[in-house]
């Protein structure tokens, strides 16, 4: 009878003090590398902060793989190139995506300007348009100018030397009127990296989409759209060749005095 009666004062003393069986870990029960506010494990787990066992092993959490967001893709509108005073529906729609105060419809120079700026400057536009295979040259011409090896990059010729020696006396004036009026060029410059944002290139503003074919017709064939040597002779090239009428989008600013 005594021993019953202990055996129920025991099992009634357990169920008060809510203990547990200490269980693998720590003198009290818990494993002193675990959190003091621990629950009681679900079936199949030694620990709600461990990973999940299985009759004693450790059983190898599913992989999961993160999908990334699909890169971030340039509108179409944005795409596309359009021509000066290009004019129409989808004209509209990208001023709109733009984000433009004026929406008329037509492609002018603040809605080209707005449109390279898209792209953060002008000179990424022109990446983006015409490649670097395209207006740069030298990325993938096999027989580069052969000035360009040694030092040529380190004694260059002003656009006053240049202008000099590829224009006539009576013609110099305007070329330097040219120059300036287009990229703000100075006689005494000796490079000029100005992009416009018809993706024009350097003091004369060459076409980058043109560089190519025009430069191998000046007799410059290899040399880089920004190099100065080049820009004025690639320029007295469509002078003499064809006229003005090259840079009249900037007429009104060196052809007041003369007719074309």
């Amino acid at each position: 009878m005594f021993l019953v009666r202990v055996l129920i004062v025991g099992v009634v003393t357990v169920l008060q003090l809510g203990c547990y069986p200490i269980v693998l870990g720590g003198e009290d029960g818990f494993d002193s590398k675990e959190s003091r506010m621990r629950t009681l494990a679900a079936p199949g787990f030694d620990s709600p902060h461990l990973h999940p066992v299985d009759g004693g092993g450790v059983v190898v959490p599913p992989t999961t793989t993160t999908t990334s967001p699909p890169p971030t893709t340039l509108p179409y509108l944005v795409d596309q190139q359009y021509g000066f005073w290009e004019k129409g529906r989808h004209i509209t729609a990208l001023q709109e995506l733009l984000g433009m105060h004026s929406i008329d419809g037509v492609y002018g120079p603040n809605t080209r300007a707005t449109h390279m700026k898209w792209f953060g400057s002008n000179y990424a536009a022109l990446q983006h348009f015409n490649g670097r295979a395209s207006w740069y040259i030298e990325a993938i011409d096999p027989e580069p100018a052969s000035e360009y090896e040694g030092h040529y990059w380190l004694d260059r010729p002003t656009l006053q030397e240049l202008v000099d020696k590829h224009f006539l006396p009576e013609d110099r004036a305007l070329a330097f009127r040219i120059a300036f009026c287009e990229s703000s060029a100075q006689p005494e410059d000796t490079h000029n990296g100005e992009v416009s944002s018809a993706l024009a290139v350097g003091s004369f503003q060459h076409l980058a989409k043109y560089w190519r074919e025009r430069s191998e017709a000046a007799g410059f064939k290899g040399y880089d759209i920004f190099d100065l040597k080049a820009q004025v002779g690639v320029a007295a090239h469509l002078f003499y060749s064809s006229g003005v009428h090259h840079w009249n989008p900037s007429k009104a600013c060196w052809g007041s005095n003369r007719t074309s």
